[in-house]
């Protein structure tokens, strides 16, 4: 038998041996603290039951302050705005209401106000002064575009009702002069037969 001297017939001779040399590596293990993952948690000491608890700081206290000094404003614009729309909205919905009636009291305003600011400030959102301006010019126009549509709409009935009264009253008069004409004919006749 020949042995084959080219480069084609070596590689390709080779190539199965490769393969045949190939072993499967063994599949991993599953680690104890995937299986359960509070196995290595030590239990937690009676004494200090909030040991893990990261300690707050003055620092930490300054910082949270700030933060809500920094989204009061923000906060007085939210509670400005929807003291503003919702009363209006209220008063377009609930028919005959007073918007003043859902007005908020000075108790309601500033509560609102703190959980307001506390809320941007644990959520970090900080709204620039020019968009603030905007929202609360938006805001507050827009309700009164509102109330004025509203208020012209009852406008137009009343002018409507006021038109409909007069033409009942003259409907009414014409009747009364008809009634007097039938009471005179009426008089004269009776006093005919007399």
């Amino acid at each position: 038998m020949t042995t084959p001297n080219d480069i084609a017939s070596q590689w390709f001779d080779s190539v199965g041996a490769d393969l045949q040399d190939y072993q499967v590596p063994p599949a991993p293990e599953p680690e104890p603290d995937l299986d359960n993952p509070l196995a290595d948690e030590p239990e937690p000491d009676p004494d200090r039951p909030f040991a893990d608890t990261p300690e707050v700081t003055n620092d930490d206290l300054r910082n949270i302050q700030n933060l809500r000094a920094v989204s009061r404003p923000t906060a007085e614009v939210i509670v400005g705005t929807m003291d503003v729309l919702l009363p209006a909205a209220g008063a377009i919905l609930l028919k005959g209401s007073d918007k003043d009636d859902l007005r908020l009291s000075d108790t309601e305003h500033d509560t609102l106000v703190e959980a307001w600011s506390a809320y941007l400030a644990g959520k970090s959102v900080q709204v620039s002064p020019g968009a603030a301006l905007v929202l609360a010019i938006l805001t507050i126009y827009g309700a009164k575009v509102a109330t004025a549509v509203n208020n012209r709409r009852t406008r137009d009935r009343l002018e409507e009702q006021q038109r409909e009264i007069e033409q009942l009253r003259t409907q009414l008069q014409t009747k009364e002069q008809e009634v007097d004409t039938l009471r005179r004919d009426n008089d004269t006749l009776k006093a005919k037969k007399d």
